[in-house]
């Protein structure tokens, strides 16, 4: 085994996602709760009450998530959850996923574990 290999992360970012579930904030919260050790870097959640797309992320844990008041505003029973490390890209908050983006097709909450090209 090359010792170099042994040095890279084994893994990069973790992705969390719910249909059906509501109130979706809480599970998807654990879900990445559990999933920590993928990021350290930053968190998100974004949630759909199937109108309307709310969302709340930051640099940080995913426990510093509940301490934000747009954690209490997540309504919804469709939502997925981000936390991030960064192989691209630098460390800021800009960078942070879920993307929530506006387009004709409506308002969308994205999220990925790689690079869009």
């Amino acid at each position: 085994m090359n010792i170099n290999s042994q040095a890279k992360p084994r893994h990069y970012c973790g992705l969390f996602g719910v249909y059906g579930v509501d109130p979706a904030p809480g599970t998807i919260y654990n879900g990445l709760f559990s999933i920590q050790h993928r990021g350290q870097e930053g968190a998100g959640i974004a949630v759909s009450d199937g109108h309307k797309v709310r969302s709340v992320k930051g640099m940080g844990l995913v426990n510093e998530l509940s301490l934000r008041p747009e954690y209490k505003a997540l309504k919804g029973h469709i939502g997925i959850g981000h936390v991030r490390y960064s192989t691209t890209g630098s460390s800021r908050p800009q960078n942070v996923q879920p993307l929530v983006v506006e387009c004709m097709d409506g308002i969308w909450g994205i999220a990925h574990n790689g690079n869009l090209t």
